[in-house]
């Protein structure tokens, strides 16, 4: 394996485990109220995240259509903000966007919102989320979800904050040793340049001849991770909300590399709004992507339990996107 190989398989493993590290969550449910925290780790009730990672608090609503929270979304956003800033001190305290709503099965629908938190400083503190009101159906029937504070232990690698503790008291000069006689080590100098001429050499040679491969092309490495997933066996583990998210990252990446379109940093709704204005889909592979899509989020969001049949019958959505969005072959 070259260097450059190495440590790109080094980085990617790096990446692999920081991303795994923030899998823990904190999670409260108020009927179709749901509260998650994710943090880098949840023991007896208490979140705890480093002062250098952020927090993603995520507030979701599911109930009968039409589904009104608060007075209207923006009041409901700028209420919780301005409660989680009163919770402690942060660098960023914001929203990430405006509330998701996703359309359910059954004349359901789903309200969402992300909220980003970076402590600002270590100890413990308490968030405290105020309360949702929400209204669902024809008839408007109101509800509301009360959360209980949620405890945030907040972690730093630096031993002290307190600059004056970490100096060390002045202690006097200390004696310079005798320098030793650098003759005797000349022979052994000579040698490492030597073996450093002949490895520089070699390399040298070796990128001159050898032409690094080309990476694959988008609709071949979408093909190829399809098959790679369908090969884990995820439905049958009982792991389907997984197999989901990673059916869905595959397609967010090939379009990202095929259309150089933002669809890994967009909700669902604002990434087909912007397929449905651009040119590059027809309308007959916006309707399948929208399916597909929103089936992935029906797995991921609703908790919902498709059958392996089903499973299968996405990664077809998948594939048969891909092939058909695929460039025409070059003469």
């Amino acid at each position: 394996m070259t260097p450059l190989r190495t440590a790109v398989v080094l980085i990617v493993l790096f990446a692999f485990r920081q991303a795994a590290s923030r899998a823990a969550e904190y999670e409260q449910r108020q009927g179709g109220a749901v509260l998650r925290l994710e943090a880098d780790k949840v023991e007896d009730g208490v979140a705890e995240t480093r002062l250098s990672s952020e927090m993603r608090l995520t507030l979701t609503v599911e109930g009968a259509a039409p589904l009104m929270v608060g007075t209207d979304d923006d009041a409901a956003v700028k209420e919780q903000v301005q409660a989680l800033k009163a919770s402690g001190p942060w660098c960023k305290c914001e929203a990430l966007g405006k509330p998701e709503r996703t359309a359910l099965p059954g004349g359901r629908e789903r309200w969402r919102l992300d909220v980003r938190l970076d402590p600002a400083k270590d100890g413990k503190l308490e968030l405290k989320p105020a309360a949702l009101d929400y209204a669902e159906g024809p008839s408007a029937e109101k509800r509301q979800a009360a959360w209980q504070p949620i405890p945030v232990r907040v972690t730093t690698t630096v031993a002290s904050t307190d600059v004056r503790k970490e100096l060390r008291d002045i202690t006097p000069p200390e004696d310079i040793p005798a320098p030793p006689s650098w003759l005797r080590h000349l022979p052994w100098v000579g040698l490492a340049a030597a073996a450093a001429g002949l490895v520089a050499g070699g390399w040298g040679l070796r990128r001159r001849f050898l032409r690094p491969e080309p990476p694959p092309e988008p609709h071949d490495w979408a093909a190829a991770e399809l098959t790679r997933l369908e090969g884990l066996n995820l439905p049958a583990a009982g792991e389907v909300e997984r197999y989901h998210t990673l059916v869905g990252d595959v397609v967010r990446v090939y379009l990202e590399q095929r259309y150089q379109l933002p669809a890994s940093h967009q909700t669902t709704t604002e990434f087909l709004e912007t397929m449905r204005r651009a040119p590059q889909l027809t309308k007959e592979q916006q309707a399948l992507l929208r399916d597909f899509l929103q089936r992935c989020d029906m797995a991921k969001f609703a908790r919902a339990a498709p059958t392996p049949d089903e499973c299968r019958a996405v990664a077809d959505m998948a594939r048969s996107f891909v092939q058909q969005t695929r460039p025409a072959p070059r003469p």
